[in-house]
């Protein structure tokens, strides 16, 4: 076998690999999205949205804590 087909045969593998884990959580909800719609209702029932997610006015925290931390390492 020579070295540039098992190069390939190789990264076909892994391509093939991802493509297989992706498929189930990406692409099939998106070609079958009535069905996917109706089972997320089911899973969401009862679950307020307000009480999961914040509004959308609240400051992130994340930058002041990283400068903080970049400020304590220099």
């Amino acid at each position: 076998m020579s070295r540039n087909l098992r190069t390939v045969l190789i990264f076909g593998g892994f391509i093939s690999l991802i493509g297989a884990a992706f498929y189930p959580i990406y692409f099939r909800p998106l070609m079958r999205l009535d069905e996917y719609q109706k089972e997320q209702a089911v899973n969401r029932a009862g679950i307020i949205q307000e009480d999961v997610q914040p509004p959308g006015n609240e400051k992130a925290i994340t930058t002041s804590i990283m400068k903080d931390i970049f400020v304590q390492v220099q």
